[in-house]
């Protein structure tokens, strides 16, 4: 079992439902590339970079009240 990578804080898990296509580049990906051993970890990866990239870029600018 894989413990949570440091300084990630507290987790939460959720369930997510993609395309077919979309899940079978997933599984590509786990099998072809050092992403990630998992379909879920390769999600989780990918989801946390974009989501990193979306912050960095301030996408969507904040408000001052939110």
């Amino acid at each position: 079992m894989v413990g949570r990578p440091p300084n990630e804080g507290e987790s939460e898990t959720f369930k997510v439902t993609v395309p077919k296509p979309l899940y079978e580049s997933l599984v590509y990906l786990a099998r072809h590339t050092h992403i990630g051993s998992s379909v879920s970890e390769v999600a989780s990866y990918l989801l946390k970079e974009r989501i990193s990239q979306m912050v960095e870029l301030q996408i969507p600018k904040r408000t001052p009240n939110g």
